[in-house]
């Protein structure tokens, strides 16, 4: 419940990082309808690059002001890119994900 309330008061979400498993954190961002600025490390397996979020290189501060810079200025790019981000984590929900799971189980059991 803290971490819905934070993210909501959030602008957008940056997550710079130089390695990543599979960063929960992107998600629930964009499952509380924020765009991400993050790094290619594990974050690129789910944000496309101009479409739910901006992709930078991790490290590169000129790049990571200039996405943040891009987001906070530009409503209409955000706005548009919050709505990518809620339809996208969606499919992340832990319903889609058993019945993905339930679906490639009988795929591959009637091969």
């Amino acid at each position: 419940e803290d971490l819905v309330a934070l993210y909501t008061k959030s602008t957008i979400c940056v997550f710079p990082s130089y390695a990543e498993g599979m960063p929960m954190s992107g998600i629930e961002a964009m499952a509380c309808g924020k765009a991400v600025v993050a790094s290619p490390a594990g974050f690129s397996d789910f944000i496309d690059n101009g479409v739910e979020g901006l992709i930078i290189e991790a490290g590169n501060v000129t790049q990571i002001t200039a996405a943040i810079d891009e987001l906070i200025t530009n409503n209409k790019k955000r706005r548009r890119m919050e709505q990518a981000a809620l339809e996208k984590a969606e499919q992340y929900d832990i319903c889609q994900t058993v019945k993905n799971y339930e679906d490639l189980y009988l795929q591959m059991a009637n091969r």
